[in-house]
């Protein structure tokens, strides 16, 4: 599987970046912090669970790219193996793609934000290709949960990685405690970067090498 977060400028072309929600996605850093697979798997396990709709574990990040931040941009890329609730190893690979700014393709589709594709042969050819993908444009999720109220845990993921405004923060706290700790620690992070890695270093990402 392989999870990338994406911003464009306003065109939805351009550069890319990556984040999470309370201004998290203008912190890379933060987002980098608080999706740490090697400190938060099973917060990492959740929020993929919530997108492809089943209960699925991380189980392994690959060595190629492994949740680093590209040196020279903020694009976040991620290469991670899971595993289904019965622990036998998920057989399809999804590219998972976060977007900030989509382009104008997506916003012709307003009520949709999270579309899910397989490949196809134009000759009709039928090939159980492995690969699946799944577009999240946020900013046509904004526009959908315009006055709404969040009702599942992925609109409140979603909220989470798209909302920066006090009231949606506290709705989304609400809905569940472990968002409530995110944006703490997210807030902890921002005043005391080194404090709060130096606390997940050694053996506590000994830890979470294990879970």
């Amino acid at each position: 599987m392989r999870m990338q977060r994406s911003a464009g400028e306003n065109s939805g072309r351009g550069k890319r970046t990556a984040g999470s929600g309370g201004k998290l996605r203008a912190d890379s850093k933060g987002g980098k912090y608080i999706f740490n697979p090697m400190i938060h798997r099973q917060r990492l396990s959740r929020f993929l669970s919530s997108i492809l709709n089943r209960q699925v574990r991380v189980r392994q990040i690959l060595p190629n790219e492994g949740g680093r931040i590209v040196a020279g941009s903020p694009f976040v890329i991620m290469d991670i193996v899971v595993e289904l609730e019965d622990r036998s190893q998920m057989r399809s690979v999804y590219t998972i793609v976060i977007m900030e700014e989509s382009v104008e393709e997506f916003h012709r589709h307003p009520e949709a934000y999270i579309h899910r594709g397989r490949q196809q042969f134009d000759t009709g050819l039928k090939m159980p290709l492995l690969q699946e993908y799944v577009f999240i444009p946020l900013d046509v999720y904004r526009k959908k949960l315009h006055n709404k109220a969040i009702e599942t845990e992925l609109e409140a993921w979603l909220g989470f990685l798209a909302f920066d405004d006090l009231e949606r923060i506290w709705e989304i706290s609400r809905y569940d405690p472990v968002f409530g700790e995110m944006y703490h620690e997210l807030s902890e992070f921002r005043r005391k970067p080194k404090e709060v890695l130096g606390m997940f270093s050694g053996s506590s990402l000994k830890v979470g090498d294990r879970h």
